[in-house]
């Protein structure tokens, strides 16, 4: 957490899913836990429904389980969702196009 905190983002090749929590709760907690305040429900619900969309992600993203259920594409945007939101200062990415389809790695890139 305290890298996190000081910008550094980390992406896996193999996500974990965590049923119960959503991907909107999820992102939510870490956006808290970075700002140290929770971020405005509204706006942050608009941005990441963007941003769901520019990723070509499914609408119903925000309220699915984190990575529960996702295909291998849809994890690599689901975390592709997770830094846009976080906006790190630094970001690591494990093998970003593992598990993508041309057309999602061109959306991932």
């Amino acid at each position: 957490d305290e890298r996190a905190r000081a910008g550094l983002f980390l992406s896996f090749q193999y996500p974990q899913v965590i049923p119960g929590v959503t991907v909107e709760g999820f992102i939510r907690q870490a956006l808290t836990e970075k700002n140290g305040q929770k971020p405005s429900m509204f706006a942050m619900k608009a941005e990441l429904d963007g941003h769901i969309i520019k990723l070509g992600l499914p609408k119903d993203t925000s309220s699915r389980s984190l990575n529960q259920g996702f295909s291998g594409g849809e994890k690599k945007k689901n975390e592709m969702l997770q830094m846009t939101m976080l906006n790190p200062k630094l970001a690591i990415l494990d093998e970003t196009d593992s598990g993508l389809d041309v057309d999602a790695i061109r959306t991932v890139y």
